[in-house]
């Protein structure tokens, strides 16, 4: 892997990295950097995005070239059958209630069942038509993630951004934990950090995209 100075752009010899003491030292620049953010920067350098894996897409948005994730999860599956048996149940209840001519209390009893299939429904329409969005704009970048229109969208200046990489987080899966898409934004901002669950082809190939478009407007 080469890795490059961030300044001048030459390449750093292995004998001026100190891993341990995660520094790079650049001798034209006469310059010291952090290691890690140098390889994270360098991983994504040469990053072939012409062939986007299974489950992303491009897609343009009022002019603006849009990057989509989207991917039925075979959990919504098992949500659906738990959600039949939960209207079976609701159902029964409704009809005692009718033929005892005690409806009243047959709908206290279903509160609990009809609240939960509010939830099961919910989960079901994202798991199965969510989507994970990354829209350019000029100076801007958003990132989307719900349904239709509705949902939650975070954005931030691609001037920002110090560094892109993929770096464990507090997701856990089976116990073991997996890698976020991190954006690390300048000190006076909060980072960013999403993608835990995605698929890790599509996870590097989101963290390439965005090291692409910030490097190309720098």
């Amino acid at each position: 892997m080469t890795i490059k100075c961030p300044n001048c752009e030459t390449n750093i010899p292995p004998e001026d990295f100190n891993v341990s003491k995660d520094i790079a030292f650049c001798r034209t620049c006469d310059e010291t950097f952090e290691y890690s953010s140098l390889v994270a920067d360098s991983e994504f350098d040469n990053f072939d995005l012409s062939n986007p894996p299974n489950n992303i897409r491009w897609h343009t948005e009022e002019s603006n070239p849009t990057l989509i994730y989207q991917k039925v999860s075979k959990v919504a599956y098992f949500l659906m059958l738990f959600l039949l048996m939960e209207l079976g149940v609701t159902l029964f209840f409704i009809f005692s209630g009718f033929a005892e001519k005690n409806f009243g209390s047959s709908l206290i009893i279903l509160i609990p069942f009809l609240l939960t299939s509010m939830i099961l429904s919910i989960a079901i329409c994202f798991l199965l038509l969510g989507k994970r969005k990354i829209i350019s704009e000029d100076d801007t970048i958003k990132l989307f993630l719900g349904i239709g229109s509705l949902g939650r969208t975070q954005q931030f200046q691609i001037a920002d951004v110090k560094r892109v990489a993929l770096e464990y987080g507090n997701v856990k899966v089976n116990e073991r934990p997996v890698k976020d898409i991190l954006i690390e934004l300048n000190s006076n901002q909060q980072d960013v950090r999403f993608g835990a669950l995605m698929d890790e082809q599509c996870k590097e190939y989101f963290a390439a995209y965005i090291h692409a478009i910030c490097n190309k407007t720098k």
